[in-house]
């Protein structure tokens, strides 16, 4: 029997270990640290976490004693977890569902917070498209392949990539970053003022010191009970059944979609603004189809104040006069404006007419709406995209949830 090949021999360290699997290191004392290199990734998150964390949560892992850098990055690395969603400070991971392989890859993969300041300072040089932020920032946090490909649960996106949109989303929120066109975004002026002197760590109790986070962040107030209701996913109450908390996740979507489309609106021309309008009022059911939107604008030079006239009904047995004002936020559509709207009605012989702005109207101006003879309705930014949404105008489903109930007849 011939005998069986046998291995070459291997060069050896002074501890008799093979050279080829194994690195050297310095620790944070300076001491040399001989370790295998399957565990480099390891080592690498660790450092990692060590250097972008907090140090309220050094900390509070202190409190346990002392112990050494390496033993503080390992549990900074294991405490970095986050969930498939922003959630707040205090919410914790939930795994349960997830095979063993899956946990691993979610809590390897940074949470939407930590990403927060790594995605501001991706745009600190301007314009960034979203897709190249997602990118450089895996390759920022060492993430394997295995990591950059877990998919959230609808598998339409990566888990990572998925918390990059939320941190972006969130600092969108506060004012610290602004999108530009489709899939891009640049840091604002506070934004810039922010990494003059940057802090530790961008998270939500950080970004609750900026006033338009806080008013995206309040809750609203139970008129009948006086009670205060959760406005958002994240802040899960006993008292809500799991339809409930579903539904107030639905609602944060949708506010955070509003906000996203009020911000394109704006940044598009005057033009555009009028054909939205218009197409909108096709949407829900005026002026028969999508094909007379052209014949439906006469927005322009003597165009006697109105930007649109189009069908209340199929047939044409009346008629609604637009007006579309792209006014940015915090320019209000005046009492003046809607007077002046009033005569182009006159002029027409025009009985109703609508006001649509992307900002808002003030008192003065809903009061005159109210008192005049003309029926004129008032459409400011928030009722807008909230239109836009009921009716599938610059938006599109993404993912459908169906909830089942029992089928009592099946059971008679």
């Amino acid at each position: 029997m011939a005998d069986e090949p046998k291995d070459e021999p291997k060069e050896l360290d002074p501890f008799g270990r093979p050279i080829d699997n194994f690195g050297i290191g310095q620790k944070a004392d300076g001491t040399l640290n001989i370790f295998p290199m399957s565990e480099l990734p390891r080592l690498n998150a660790e450092r990692n976490a060590l250097e972008k964390a907090s140090l309220e949560d050094i900390k509070d892992i202190m409190k346990g004693g002392v112990m050494s850098p390496e033993e503080l990055g390992a549990r900074l690395l294991a405490r970095g977890a986050g969930a498939n969603v922003p959630k707040d400070e205090d919410d914790e991971a939930d795994v349960s569902d997830l095979k063993d392989g899956d946990k691993e890859a979610v809590l390897a993969i940074p949470d939407f917070q930590t990403l927060m300041l790594p995605v501001l300072r991706s745009a600190a040089a301007g314009e960034v498209r979203i897709s190249d932020v997602v990118e450089k920032l895996a390759d920022e946090f060492h993430l394997t392949a295995e990591e950059r490909s877990h998919l959230l649960p609808s598998g339409k996106q990566t888990t990572f990539a998925n918390r990059v949109h939320w941190a972006k989303s969130y600092l969108g929120k506060a004012g610290l970053v602004e999108l530009t066109k489709r899939a891009h975004f640049r840091i604002t002026d506070k934004g810039r003022e922010v990494l003059a002197a940057p802090p530790e760590r961008i998270d939500i109790k950080f970004l609750s010191r900026f006033p338009s986070f806080q008013k995206f962040r309040e809750v609203s107030s139970d008129t009948e009970s006086g009670e205060v209701a959760p406005s958002r996913a994240g802040d899960i109450s006993p008292t809500l059944t799991p339809d409930e908390v579903m539904r107030d996740a639905h609602r944060e979507l949708n506010e955070a979609l509003a906000d996203e489309l009020i911000q394109r609106i704006r940044s598009g021309t005057p033009a555009f603004f009028e054909s939205l309008v218009v197409r909108l009022l096709v949407a829900m059911g005026y002026g028969g189809s999508v094909g007379n939107v052209s014949k439906a604008l006469v927005g322009g030079t003597g165009d006697g104040g109105v930007d649109g006239v189009i069908d209340q009904d199929a047939l044409g047995l009346d008629r609604i006069y637009v007006q579309a004002k792209r006014y940015a936020e915090g320019n209000t559509v005046s009492a003046g404006a809607i007077r002046d709207f009033f005569g182009s009605l006159d002029r027409f012989k025009a009985t109703k007419g609508l006001f649509v702005t992307a900002s808002s109207f003030s008192k003065s101006a809903r009061d005159t709406a109210g008192q005049l003879s003309k029926r004129i309705v008032l459409i400011d930014g928030d009722q807008l995209t909230y239109l836009m949404i009921q009716h599938g105008v610059g938006c599109r489903v993404e993912e459908t949830l169906h909830i089942k109930k029992l089928d009592e007849e099946f059971f008679e």
